[in-house]
């Protein structure tokens, strides 16, 4: 017979007026991006990187698979430079027609965009975990995600890849939710949880591959609940 599971702590969650707050800054800062694309950085020179992703994806749409034109410009040939994350979604947007440079970088921000609220999410969980003692104020719940997520948004790293036409912007998003759902399953453990964790960690790492080392804090998460029966930490 296994165990007990341990006792969790209860948590103050975000509040319906910040998690507006949290929304309102995403779409402020989404807003943002568009009006950085388009007017204060409007046509940027590709990278090589940008170029690569760019023509793939649209190879991708059009049935060509992962190939490129080769060196001698007469023929192409399989590639695997980067990994296929970043293709594969910039692939998805060209099949149905958002196939132009500023359309892959308006997916690119619209997907990046996502880790504001995420992170901001993130920190009001963290901000309230009650582990020992009364619960943290719901004032500094709420100010803790309100402020994770303005500094997401205002964080020059987080946006300006997205003209670029690089892989970062979805490495951010993917990488976000895997931490709130990292943080979601270490206080209430279920499938749904792990799934999505395994979800976003997989869209992680199949953009950048050292992602993968990210890994070994499932192993963490596991032992910390170690006190579940072994048949329900299997299934996770």
């Amino acid at each position: 017979m296994g165990s007990s599971p341990r006792p969790r702590s209860e948590s103050v969650t975000l509040s319906k007026h910040a998690l507006y707050a949290v929304f309102a800054i995403w779409l402020v800062s989404l807003g943002f991006r568009g009006i950085y694309i388009t007017q204060l950085n409007p046509e940027p020179e590709l990278t090589g990187d940008g170029f690569y992703y760019h023509t793939l994806a649209n190879n991708l749409a059009e049935g060509h698979g992962f190939r490129m034109l080769s060196l001698d410009l007469f023929d192409t040939e399989e590639v695997a430079d980067h990994p296929p994350g970043y293709p594969v979604l910039l692939g998805a947007a060209s099949s149905i027609g958002l196939d132009s440079r500023n359309e892959h970088r308006m997916v690119s921000a619209l997907v990046a965009s996502l880790a504001v609220p995420l992170l901001g999410l993130a920190a009001a969980r963290l901000a309230g975990r009650r582990r020992r003692g009364p619960p943290p104020p719901a004032r500094l719940v709420a100010w803790a995600g309100i402020a994770a997520a303005a500094l997401a948004a205002l964080n020059a790293n987080m946006w300006i890849y997205d003209p670029l036409i690089l892989a970062e912007p979805l490495v951010l998003a993917a990488t976000a939710a895997w931490l709130y759902a990292c943080l979601v399953y270490d206080d209430r453990p279920s499938v749904g949880a792990a799934v999505a964790i395994g979800l976003s960690l997989g869209v992680a790492a199949a953009t950048r591959s050292e992602l993968l080392a990210a890994g070994g804090v499932i192993v963490v998460l596991l032992w910390r609940h170690r006190s579940y029966p072994w048949q329900r930490m299997v299934l996770h």
